[in-house]
């Protein structure tokens, strides 16, 4: 069966496709081994275990400045990590207050919590040690 011409994709589309999506799977795989590493991720589990004692943790809300404070990291370089962070989709705005990041959807369950069954951390972290 052939499809009309006007229905298939160039080359040209894959290729920006392609490179974009691949570019975002590789940022997004080494912006989460920084934060492993540097023990961002540690910060924002034991802080989720503390809210979620009465069950369910949905997502994590902090600020920069909490989040420096707390890792010990500078601030300049953690705010460009957190704008990395927030374009590969690990964390969002939360619009309930001014100058709050919280983690995006299930990223606290598949990324950050690691008694949880679906956690998928430790797998991001082969790829970043191949990188």
């Amino acid at each position: 069966m052939n499809e009309s011409k006007e229905n298939q994709v160039t080359i040209f589309e894959q290729i920006k496709k392609f490179s974009i999506k691949s570019l975002y799977g590789f940022q997004t795989v080494i912006i989460y081994g920084l934060g492993a590493r540097l023990g961002i991720f540690d910060y924002l589990y034991a802080k989720g275990k503390e809210a979620g004692k009465s069950g369910y943790v949905e997502d994590v809300s902090f600020t920069l400045d909490e989040l420096a404070q707390e890792t010990s990291l500078n601030e300049e370089y953690l705010e460009a990590w957190l704008h990395m962070g927030v374009e590969c989709g690990l964390f969002e705005i939360d619009n309930s207050e001014s100058r709050i990041l919280k983690t995006a959807a299930h990223v606290y369950s598949l990324l950050i919590d690691r008694e949880n069954m679906l956690y998928v951390g430790g797998n991001l972290s082969t790829f970043y040690l191949m990188a």
